[in-house]
């Protein structure tokens, strides 16, 4: 989504707010769905890719905790952050299971369910959020 098309896209949302979003959608999209398998429709990021090697899954929710970081700089709801915190660790606990965590990684995509959250909870405190007209902008296809 380039600069121009955001503004004033999320009408009441304060510039530190909206750049949070912004922040949150980009993270999710590098660790969940950055590159797309080529004749399908499956995406996958950096977070499922890093997690084939062992440990890198504590390594990978690192990221998740920044987004955790900025629901909670932008007071969303306790309910919310708690789910946001489950995503995360769910991730990384299933995620150091062999063969089982790394299929795991690929499918879950704890970034963009938190992202999702992220959207909610500012629509909870009232604030319309539009969702990205293009949900492939800045995917790469290999």
């Amino acid at each position: 989504m380039s600069a121009q098309s955001s503004e004033g896209d999320h009408r009441g949302l304060n510039r530190d707010t909206e750049a949070a979003l912004r922040r949150v959608r980009r993270i999710a999209r590098l660790l969940d769905s950055q590159f797309t398998l080529p004749g399908t429709r499956f995406r996958f990021g950096w977070d499922g890719i890093l997690g084939l090697f062992p440990g890198a899954d504590w390594l990978t929710a690192l990221p998740g905790l920044v987004i955790l970081l900025e629901a909670w700089r932008a007071r969303l709801p306790n309910q919310v952050l708690l789910l946001m915190a489950a995503n995360i660790i769910i991730d990384a606990l299933v995620g150091t299971i062999p063969v089982l965590g790394d299929l795991f990684d690929f499918a879950f995509k704890s970034n963009q369910r938190n992202a999702e959250l992220f959207e909610r909870g500012l629509e909870l405190k009232g604030y319309r959020v539009r969702r990205t007209a293009d949900p492939d902008d800045d995917v790469i296809d290999i």
